[in-house]
């Protein structure tokens, strides 16, 4: 099971699936709540024409969770990075297309 977000690479305006895995920061985080740190693995290198190609390709797939987060990337920098995700959320309570928008230079890098 992969958290999965979509990139939107603005340089060529294209939706990729990026891939989630769990990695917990070490010790105890009584302030970051109910989630998990999880870094990028991968992402889709071709990309999608559209936002509901790449949101149905997320739909259709029982292993990828979606997180409902679009983030915006440059298309120019590595797009690995690490998000703070919710350890469970059903998939029925994802709202695409945006539940939020996260500027690549404000996502920790991995």
């Amino acid at each position: 099971m992969h958290h999965t977000s979509i990139m939107q690479n603005q340089a060529t305006d294209r939706f990729h699936l990026i891939f989630y895995k769990a990695s917990p920061l070490p010790g105890h985080h009584p302030d970051i709540g109910e989630t998990c740190r999880h870094t990028a693995q991968s992402y889709q290198a071709d990309g999608c024409d559209t936002i509901d190609e790449a949101i149905s390709l997320i739909e259709e797939r029982d292993e990828l969770w979606p997180t409902g987060v679009i983030e915006q990337w440059d298309g120019v920098e590595s797009p690995a990075n690490a998000a703070f995700f919710p350890y469970l959320t059903p998939r029925a309570d994802v709202s695409w297309p945006i539940l939020s928008t996260m500027a690549r230079s404000s996502v920790t890098s991995a």
